[in-house]
């Protein structure tokens, strides 16, 4: 189970996104299919041992504390609120993924083959994005259909809610491995032409607040990578340049033509300022209105007592009073942190932070202590694009109901797990003067813990 399902669940996500999303076992009224996988999972292995392996590089209160309230929260609301409590809950449930991927990544064998596969599957996401997106509207009227929680019809192609992230975190990977030695004009072209494909077709904020992760990321660890993930700049440019000479009239996701001034408007909108001549601006802005509103009226219910405060409103509930033009309640504020603190209060958004901060102070340790190695280069890549990953998802969380939906908080937390095993694996091994004990034949496994 551990080492043939869980791979596909991982790709089935980032391929498919929310489509994948909506498939359940057994067909029809089951289980959706990633959750159902996890609680497969877990019969395969001790958690114990998972747990004990992960508490020597990590501290597991935040963890602990996370899983116990948050869950056991849901599960008190599914008398008052039925399946739909655990629904809320999703972020909780799927943040156990986290065990999976640390355990996933105990086998040496199965850990080296996600480092090959996963630039290769993370390239067919990006061509799938590039091709899939731009004849989109074709592709929706081919594609077989799948029906969703709330009881609407979606196509299974097509779908490309992890589109921007995909084609930034592609980018990420060609400029963190570029040689160090070497021209690497090749890979500037690509990665700024995805950066560029992001920014010109889908027209999202957060992905402008990605792209501005990525470069403060690369500002700190690897200045380099950061010079080379500009190169969409003059591409971008360039580009926009030449529609404008030739008159040729490409419009992206907003459905504007391209021009500088829509996206000066566009990255205004992120504060909230409205630009007269463009409707989608006008528009994105009076989003910002809204969502302000919609935070302002969460505080007040969160504050409204001490115990609201504390543990949270609680699971099963639109947090929201909004319904979208298919008459499909809105759950979620569009801010995940939010929906943490709306639905766990203060007790769980301070576990949902600390536990972060471990995750990134370890991974940062594990990128760092694996310079000291035989395949130092290699494997401080990996750690790098994967952190990178994190911090894309982070980043679209400020404004995007992101954790809440099961395709982005699956891999990101499954990911977590192996990031986390590497960091078992390197960390013990950091001292210079320690001979590294490292297997050429599998790569930098420093600890072998299968």
């Amino acid at each position: 189970m551990n080492k043939y399902a869980v791979p596909l669940i991982m790709a089935g996500n980032i391929l498919f996104s929310w489509s994948f999303s909506q498939i359940r076992l057994p067909p029809g009224g089951g289980a959706p299919l990633s959750e159902a996988v996890l609680a497969l999972c877990f019969l395969t292995f001790s958690t114990r041992a998972v747990l004990e392996e992960m508490g020597e590089v990590i501290c597991l209160a935040p963890f602990i504390l996370w899983w116990v309230f948050c869950i056991g929260w849901a599960a008190l609301g599914i008398s008052d609120y039925g399946l739909w409590a655990l629904r809320d809950a999703s972020q909780a449930i799927d943040s156990l993924y986290l065990i999976v991927g640390f355990n996933y990544a105990r086998n040496d064998q199965d850990l080296n083959r996600l480092v090959k596969w996963a630039p290769w599957l993370v390239g067919l996401a990006a061509v799938n994005t590039l091709v899939g997106y731009t004849f989109r509207t074709e592709i929706a009227k081919f594609s077989p259909t799948i029906t969703t929680e709330h009881g609407e019809a979606t196509p299974i192609f097509g779908s490309f809610d992890l589109g921007v992230t995909v084609l930034i975190w592609a980018a990420t990977y060609l400029v963190i491995t570029a040689p160090e030695n070497k021209s690497s004009l090749g890979r500037m072209a690509v990665a700024g032409g995805l950066v560029s494909y992001a920014i010109v077709m889908f027209q999202t904020r957060t992905g402008y607040l990605q792209l501005l992760s990525m470069l403060l990321l690369f500002l700190f660890v690897r200045r380099k990578a950061g010079l080379q993930l500009l190169s969409f700049l003059p591409m971008l440019l360039l580009v926009v340049a030449v529609l404008g000479l030739a008159g040729a009239k490409i419009s992206g996701r907003l459905g504007n033509e391209i021009s500088m001034d829509f996206f000066v408007g566009h990255l205004g909108a992120i504060f909230g300022s409205a630009d007269r001549n463009s409707e989608a601006v006008t528009a994105a802005a009076s989003g910002v209105d809204q969502r302000l509103q919609w935070w302002t009226l969460i505080y007040e219910k969160v504050t409204s007592d001490p115990w609201s405060f504390l543990t949270g409103l609680g699971y099963g509930f639109p947090l929201v009073p909004f319904t979208n033009s298919q008459g499909i309640q809105v759950r979620e504020p569009h801010n995940s942190i939010i929906s943490v603190f709306a639905r766990s209060g203060l007790i769980g958004l301070f576990a949902f932070v600390w536990m972060h901060i471990e995750l990134f102070v370890n991974s940062f340790r594990s990128y760092y202590a694996a310079r000291v190695l035989t395949f130092s280069r290699e494997w401080q890549d990996m750690v790098l694009w994967l952190i990178a990953f994190h911090i894309l998802l982070l980043a679209g969380a400020g404004g995007e109901d992101v954790m809440e939906k099961p395709f982005h908080a699956v891999p990101y937390y499954f990911l977590w797990g192996v990031l986390l095993n590497l960091s078992y694996r390197l960390l013990p091994v950091s001292d210079p003067d320690s001979e590294s004990p490292i297997d050429d034949s599998l790569g930098p496994c420093a600890r072998n813990s299968a």
